[in-house]
């Protein structure tokens, strides 16, 4: 399963998540709206407290802004550091750990 893939021992599972998100962000895999919490936590198999402390960290990191009532964002780059915007980001995401 997808846990599988941020089960790897490199610290909390929410910081893994969060890198795993971060990589998938940058590589243009990521829409520029992130699904909700509930609904990647049940995508991921993971409890909605470890994704809330994924978002927290990449909001910590300039990289996700939550906007009351619209969801979770991703920051905008510059341009040329983006690549193609996935039309599903859950799919996306879901891609990514199957590939990584």
């Amino acid at each position: 399963m997808l846990r599988d893939a941020l089960a790897r021992g490199r610290g909390p599972l929410f910081r893994e998540l969060a890198t795993a998100i971060e990589a998938a962000i940058e590589q243009g895999d990521v829409a520029i709206r992130l699904p909700p919490e509930r609904e990647l936590a049940t995508a991921l198999d993971l409890s909605r407290s470890t994704v809330v402390a994924a978002y927290d960290e990449l909001r910590s990191r300039g990289r996700l802004e939550r906007r009351r009532g619209s969801g979770t964002f991703v920051v905008p780059r510059p341009r040329h550091a983006q690549g193609a915007i996935c039309p599903d980001p859950l799919a996306c995401i879901q891609e990514f750990f199957r590939t990584s």
